[in-house]
């Protein structure tokens, strides 16, 4: 899903908070406002769960509608219900109020989120099982076009990125990265939606999950098994600065790699490489991480 706008700070603005949001919906009559804003024109993007919109001339947030309960309730009754913003130092388009049924029933039908802003990166889920998809003149040009944007970003980027990631997880919640499309880019910036709150009291981080995203792991996989000819040589240069750039902005910011971060430990098994691995051994790949304090 594309967020796009001229703002191009990972820092929210100061006026796009939960108590903004209240003051600017009753001064606008908001709920009144709604069927004009789920339109086709202000149309954003569609996920698995929700449809966003732009808000008409509001560049602070955008308009999550639920996507099974966006029949049947024009006319129904609907109330604002703040949600506290729980990462008030980050902009990752996290919600600042949902909208929900009036009359006690407590069903959540749209949610505001922050605008947040940039380029969908990488190839959605999806269509990545496909055969014919893989087929399809352009898709690994696609895949390498994606790779090489992100392969040019400088350490700087990277090390933000993990700021970042550390930052969520210290408000407790973490990313939501088996959609390369959940980051953004913009400029130089790699930006993140779709977070999600932690609820497993073991969950140390998916710094090696993010990166198997930004490599786009599941696409190299399943082309991997359906091409004899796959990865190429420019596809293994790529993943190899993508790796480096990430892994050496984890030791300058002192982070290491989570043991339960599954698919990045299934990824390293296949022809993923840097400069930390001179080796095809899995066994010595986790070794060299160790020696490094990656792991």
């Amino acid at each position: 899903m594309s967020f796009t706008g001229k703002e191009s700070s990972n820092n929210p603005p100061h006026n796009d908070s939960t108590e903004d949001f209240l003051l600017y919906a009753k001064e606008t009559d908001f709920l009144n406002r709604i069927p004009q804003i789920t339109t086709y024109k202000n149309y954003i993007g569609k996920g698995f769960e929700g449809t966003v919109y732009e808000i008409p001339q509001e560049p602070r947030w955008v308009l999550k509608e639920n996507n099974r309960m966006s029949n049947n309730i024009n006319g129904i009754d609907k109330e604002i219900m703040p949600i506290e913003d729980k990462m008030p130092l980050i902009n990752v388009g996290q919600p600042v109020a949902r909208i929900e049924l009036g009359y006690g029933q407590a069903l959540s039908v749209y949610q505001i989120l922050k605008m947040q802003h940039g380029n969908e990166y990488g190839i959605a889920p999806l269509p990545i099982s496909s055969e014919s998809f893989l087929k399809m003149p352009g898709t690994q040009k696609l895949y390498k076009h994606f790779l090489s944007q992100m392969a040019s970003l400088p350490l700087s980027s990277y090390e933000q990125l993990i700021e970042d990631l550390k930052y969520i997880n210290d408000c407790g919640f973490k990313p939501d990265y088996f959609n390369p499309n959940n980051f953004l880019l913009d400029g130089n910036k790699i930006k993140m939606v779709d977070t999600e709150e932690i609820t497993d009291k073991n969950y140390l981080n998916d710094y090696g999950n993010v990166l198997y995203s930004l490599l786009i792991g599941e696409f190299f996989n399943f082309a991997k098994n359906q091409e004899q000819d796959f990865p190429s040589d420019d596809i293994k240069k790529l993943n190899t600065q993508i790796t480096t750039k990430f892994m050496t902005a984890m030791k300058n910011k002192d982070q290491k790699f989570s043991k339960d971060n599954t698919h990045f430990l299934e990824f390293l098994k296949s022809d993923l490489s840097s400069p930390y691995f001179k080796t095809d051994d899995y066994e010595k790949k986790i070794a060299l991480l160790k020696q490094n304090n990656l792991l």
